[in-house]
């Protein structure tokens, strides 16, 4: 094998494993955008909790909560737009 084969070859498997890590983050990004809901009811709850009115904790978590999943939704749709239109990796 001569140099320049494995650099070539060292290359292709960097490129390899940048497109898998970029999979995996956005993939954790999607869930995070349903999980939003689900941890500001958490929070809602155990702030509540201190109040002594758990179930208005909960409620008004569960509102902020999906308030934030839309607008980081309205976010990352934006940018996949720009991607698949620009050929953009910005997510």
């Amino acid at each position: 094998m001569t140099t320049m084969n494995i650099l070539i070859g060292l290359v292709k498997n960097i490129d390899r494993k940048e497109r898998y890590m970029h999979d995996w983050i956005t993939t954790f990004k999607f869930i995070g955008i349903g999980l939003d809901i689900v941890v500001f009811a958490l929070i809602g709850y155990l702030i509540g909790k201190e109040y002594g009115n758990e179930i208005a904790g909960a409620i008004i978590g569960t509102v902020v909560g999906a308030i934030f999943m839309w607008i980081y939704l309205f976010i990352v749709v934006r940018r996949l737009g720009q991607e698949i239109r620009y050929g953009k990796k910005r997510l």
